[in-house]
């Protein structure tokens, strides 16, 4: 029988369960790239239909920056070779 994940309830589990995603079965192999860039193409939409210019500006006022690993990835998905 799979695995079965139980549903998210916190934004603490749904965080978690993305950082660990390897696949919907729940099982480490094989890991499922198409499906991971899924949730995150998914995650852009999201920032594309919801998010506002005052909120690129609170986050840019903060401080934010994207780890050195983030940026890297980012750069492979666009071409680039990081």
């Amino acid at each position: 029988m799979p695995h079965r994940t139980p549903p998210v309830q916190t934004f603490e589990q749904l965080e978690q369960y993305l950082r660990e995603f390897t696949n919907f079965h729940g099982s480490p192999v094989p890991y499922d790239f198409v499906g991971a860039l899924a949730l995150f193409t998914a995650m852009l939409d999201n920032l594309s239909d919801f998010s506002t210019d005052a909120d690129y500006a609170a986050l840019y006022e903060s401080g934010f920056e994207l780890s050195e690993e983030h940026r890297r990835v980012l750069e492979r998905l666009l071409g680039g070779r990081a």
